[in-house]
């Protein structure tokens, strides 16, 4: 995938290139409500307070662009999020610490 991608209205598929060429995440938005499946942009909740220390990406400067986009909008939308490597449930919310951001388990 190059690109983003609306799939139905209110779920989009996100480019989110880093981790592997063709990574992208799923935006759901109902309501007014919006939530992020974020596939493998993050394995673990520390990788959201501590970008720098992410190195499994096969391009690391898009896998942190990817992430910092991420990252932005999710906080800006106060968006639910959610990771596939968490342990159930993984939901959360991220918020804006600084210069950085933090994970936040519902």
């Amino acid at each position: 995938m190059d690109g983003d991608r609306q799939i139905v209205p209110g779920v989009a598929m996100i480019h989110a290139p880093g981790e592997s060429p063709g990574h992208s995440l799923i935006r759901v938005i109902v309501g007014g409500e919006i939530a992020f499946f974020t596939g493998d942009l993050f394995h673990f909740p520390c990788e959201v307070e501590h970008l720098d220390w992410f190195s499994p990406d096969r391009d690391p400067v898009l896998g942190r662009r990817s992430r910092e986009r991420l990252l932005a909008e999710a906080v800006a939308r106060n968006a639910l999020v959610t990771y596939s490597h968490a342990p159930f449930p993984a939901w959360g919310r991220l918020s804006r610490v600084g210069s950085g951001y933090r994970w936040a388990l519902l």
